[in-house]
């Protein structure tokens, strides 16, 4: 699921790259 792949990314990435993936 998408949200797995941006709590992932959230740790290897700062909150910035989050909101991207988010949207």
């Amino acid at each position: 699921e998408p949200n797995i792949l941006i709590c992932f990314i959230d740790k290897f990435s700062p909150p910035v790259i989050n909101v991207t993936w988010l949207r």
